[in-house]
């Protein structure tokens, strides 16, 4: 069976990249007091890629987060350069720099997913 990190791989490469680059640009939005960001993400309960939109602040546990369109990106971003930003992304980098990251979290500290910020435990 397949590990998680290898199913997010064959998933993104696998993956329709003009109907991502459409939704993505449809979830991304701004208006007067905000905006709100387009991502692409694993959804760990339905194991699958998806696309969502979504506050920058906003975490939502059951999602593995690959990639945000900022929605005050948005209105300069063309089609066809996030097309190729995401065919030459490289996700497993990404994976790897996030697995990292949480063993780290594991290791010295606490997360703050709200914030994103690593606290150290305190040490006797």
């Amino acid at each position: 069976m397949k590990d998680l990190k290898e199913r997010i791989i064959e998933a993104w490469h696998e993956q329709d990249f003009d109907k991502t680059v459409n939704e993505l640009m449809e979830k991304a939005r701004t208006w007067k007091n905000g905006s709100i960001d387009g991502v692409i993400a694993w959804d760990k309960e339905k194991e699958r890629l998806c696309i969502v939109a979504e506050d920058r602040g906003t975490w939502t546990p059951s999602l593995v987060y690959l990639f945000r369109l900022p929605g005050n990106d948005r209105p300069d971003t063309l089609a066809e350069e996030l097309y190729f930003d995401l065919k030459e992304l490289n996700i497993e980098e990404i994976l790897d720099m996030k697995e990292r990251f949480y063993q780290r979290l594991q290791d010295v500290g606490e997360d703050d997913r709200e914030t994103g910020t690593l606290t150290a435990r305190r040490r006797a």
